[in-house]
């Protein structure tokens, strides 16, 4: 299992004792890979990988978040430079595409989420992004620290509804400009007799819009 650090100088040790000299002392947002959980001493101590392969134990109270692959459920999102709408966009990114959620950080209008995508890009996305867990992808560990560590990286998907608004105002569009063009013929030209059929056909094209962005919503998406 993958894992980001929230603790800092965090002693990695030979052995589930903690009475031996250090392998290493990991910072806070540092990433490691995590084994299985031993008892040792009357404590708990898990398993760690470090990045240049050696292994060791850490203490079982040690916070984490675990990083986790996800999807993109909503039609789009742009990764920014900064967890500011104002940002540079590093990556727009589209439905069903999978990326690592790694922390969550404040920001303009509330949380963001550090992430990172199968490129290895990082960036942010506003918390109100639309996203599911990939199942499988970052399995449970044996045992939950203690200490108030661990946890969801992320809150809960909020739907934003973002693509069912656009078909609301393209339907919208749709119908008035299908009214505009009756109306307006039937004022230039009475004459015209079944040319309406074009113009009635933009506004069943506006309903349908309509109705789509309205179930879209209600789906949350």
């Amino acid at each position: 299992m993958r894992v980001y650090l929230l603790d800092d100088q965090v002693p990695v040790f030979p052995k589930p004792d903690g009475t031996s000299i250090p392998l290493a002392r990991l910072s806070a947002h540092e990433e490691i890979d995590l084994g299985h959980t031993v008892k040792s001493g009357g404590a708990d101590w898990v398993e760690a990988v470090l990045g240049d392969g050696r292994r060791g134990y850490i203490a079982g109270p040690t916070k984490i978040h675990e990083i986790k692959l996800t999807t993109l459920k909503q039609d789009e999102a742009d990764m920014l430079e900064q967890p500011s709408f104002h940002g540079a966009r590093k990556a727009r990114l589209t439905r069903g595409q999978k990326f690592y959620l790694l922390h969550n950080v404040p920001g303009e209008g509330g949380t963001w989420v550090r992430i990172r995508d199968l490129q290895g890009r990082e960036g942010f996305i506003h918390g109100d992004t639309s996203t599911v867990k990939e199942e499988g992808s970052a399995p449970a560990p044996a045992k939950p620290p203690a200490g108030g560590g661990g946890g969801p990286i992320a809150p809960p998907a909020k739907k934003s509804g973002v693509a069912g608004r656009t078909d609301i105002r393209n339907g919208l569009v749709a119908i008035a400009l299908g009214l505009i063009a009756t109306l307006g013929g039937r004022a230039l030209a009475p004459q015209l007799g079944g040319g309406y059929y074009v113009t009635w056909g933009i506004i069943v094209v506006g309903v349908y819009w309509l109705l789509r962005g309205l179930g879209r919503m209600l789906r949350g998406r």
